[in-house]
């Protein structure tokens, strides 16, 4: 059994926590991710707290050893975040930026869209995404997680 304080320390070494663009209607998605070239360690983890496991090698270095990611989006993460996150150090504050993005998300009244409860989880995304105001909250909140993050590399 792998402890959630245990899982805070490794993630706070081997981790990665970042908002990013994707989809057809390019929306900001959550992520969290470790990347390691211990397959079983990660195998491991995702048993006890999901995620998406993937194998990946670097054809342009042939040398190097196949690694492997372990990734956790929006729902997954904030999950994620609800065990390990009062036990993180060093991402206290890129986990911070995450809780802001997420309380964003979820807010039911983040738009103007009361008069849309007939469309689907989906369809109501959509429309959301649709204010300038919110695209731009979002934009915000992730440059300052690339900030936060670019700063984590050079130190």
């Amino acid at each position: 059994m792998i402890s959630p304080q245990w899982l805070a320390g490794f993630f706070d070494g081997e981790g990665n926590i970042g908002i990013t663009v994707a989809g057809k209607h390019r929306r900001c998605i959550l992520r969290l991710s470790l990347v390691n070239t211990a397959y079983d360690l990660l195998a491991s983890i995702q048993s006890e707290y999901g995620g998406q496991l993937n194998r990946r090698s670097r054809s342009e270095k042939p040398h190097w050893k196949p690694f492997c990611s372990l990734t956790w989006t929006n729902r997954q993460a904030a999950i994620l975040i609800d065990r390990i996150g009062l036990f993180l150090i060093l991402k206290s504050k890129q986990l911070d930026l995450a809780r802001v993005f997420l309380s964003l998300r979820d807010s039911p009244n983040r738009f103007e869209i009361g008069s849309l409860p007939h469309l689907k989880v989906r369809e109501r995304n959509f429309v959301r995404r649709l204010d300038p105001g919110m695209l731009q909250i979002e934009n915000d909140i992730k440059s300052k997680m690339h900030e936060l993050n670019k700063k984590g590399r050079a130190a």
